[in-house]
């Protein structure tokens, strides 16, 4: 059975799908140029270091999205615990954390109150503070 435009609805049209349309393709321009960024379009990332950290660990943001949404806790509780329990090894577990804990930060800047962004700073700084009391236990003894 035809429509009107003269395309069949069944197995013999084009598309080999019953119930899909045949794409138009436009004709493809030979030396066209890249079309330029609208300079009034936001940028989708934001401003600023944020923007430019979205950017470019963009990657690691659709990997985390694709995990369960327990494993980004368990992870830190896992750093954090190995920090705290493995002498002197703990030192990286605890720099990888306050690396973690920084990125994650930065990311989520722009839309953290005062009282927020004070909080995360602290705990950045216990953190690292810890890693580097770690060091500096293990050489001195």
């Amino acid at each position: 059975m035809a429509n009107s435009r003269g395309r069949g609805r069944g197995a013999n049209s084009r598309s080999g799908h019953p119930g899909r349309r045949p794409q138009q393709r436009a004709a493809a321009q030979p030396h066209s140029k890249p079309v330029a960024a609208d300079p009034n379009r936001p940028d989708p990332y934001g401003p600023g270091l944020s923007g430019w950290m979205a950017k470019k660990t963009g990657f690691l943001l659709y990997w985390l999205s694709q995990r369960p949404k327990w494993f980004l806790p368990i992870f830190v509780v896992l750093l954090l615990l190995g920090g705290l329990i493995w002498h002197p090894w703990g030192a990286i577990f605890m720099f990888t954390l306050t690396a973690l804990l920084a990125w994650l930060t930065i990311l989520s800047w722009p839309v953290l109150r005062t009282g927020g962004r004070i909080v995360r700073i602290l705990l950045i700084l216990a953190v690292f503070g810890y890693g580097v009391y770690e060091v500096a236990y293990y050489l001195t003894h």
